[in-house]
């Protein structure tokens, strides 16, 4: 059950919406296919953003959003990766024949609180498809300019990622799945399953043969805890409608 905050920070970011939903509402862009999008959603230094689909009613997505930052808050802070994937191999390319491979995200009281004692609402976007309001930390002065960017064409990271001696990075990435609001959200968690493979994981292969057709199967078992997740960056290649989220944790 949430926190008593959580009915307090309602008022409050239904003054930041109304104040700020004219200024950062999706603008009409003179560049074919390209939308803006504000800073703090593409480059969240010391942010979490919540994001929620476009009810009739304002509250109702306000609501959405709170209580999106607040699970991606604990999700971040702590989450367990369990499961596994079975692919094959056959001339034709690799097919994926089962997937239970999941992140599970802890339902915690301290995370609440915790996420109302370290952050503040400072901004609000509208997009044709959803609603996002970022969440500054209190104890930081970067990450709340609200203004309106087009993404680059080219992203040298959602070819490789980067490679560093303190820090582990992996990237997430989703064809879009009928509407911007999964499509990020799915890029999300794909990226925080890449960081799992990276971390910790148990591979085994076989060599099959059906119909004198040969094949590989290789099964992908995962069951690690992740802490202390950063969301570095997000990225759309919008020649063929992909959206990438980049990641990292500290070694």
């Amino acid at each position: 059950m949430l926190s008593r905050n959580f009915y307090k920070m309602k008022n409050l970011l239904a003054i930041i919406l109304i104040l700020a939903i004219s200024a950062c509402a999706s603008v009409k862009s003179n560049k074919i296919n390209k939308k803006k999008y504000p800073s703090w959603l593409i480059q969240p230094q010391n942010t979490i953003t919540g994001l929620s689909a476009k009810y009739y009613y304002e509250d109702k997505s306000i609501d959405v959003a709170l209580q999106n930052a607040i699970n991606k808050y604990g999700k971040l802070q702590y989450c367990l990766v369990k499961g596994g994937q079975t692919f094959i191999q056959t001339p034709a390319g690799m097919s994926i024949v089962d997937d239970s491979l999941y992140v599970h995200i802890f339902e915690n009281d301290k995370f609440t609180d915790k996420f109302f004692y370290e952050y503040t609402p400072v901004d609000t976007f509208t997009s044709t498809g959803f609603v996002a309001v970022c969440f500054a930390d209190k104890n930081s002065s970067n990450g709340q300019k609200s203004d309106l960017v087009y993404l680059d064409d080219e992203c040298e990271w959602a070819k490789e990622p980067p490679l560093d001696d303190e820090f582990i990075y992996a990237i997430g990435y989703c064809d879009i799945l009928g509407d911007e609001l999964r499509s990020w959200q799915y890029a999300e968690n794909h990226a925080i399953l890449s960081l799992a493979k990276q971390k910790s994981m148990d591979k085994f292969g076989e060599e099959l043969e059906a119909d004198g057709t040969r094949m590989s199967m290789s099964i992908e078992n995962i069951n690690i805890e992740l802490h202390d997740i950063e969301i570095v960056e997000r990225w759309k290649d919008e020649k063929y409608n992909i959206y990438y989220v980049l990641i990292r944790m500290k070694k």
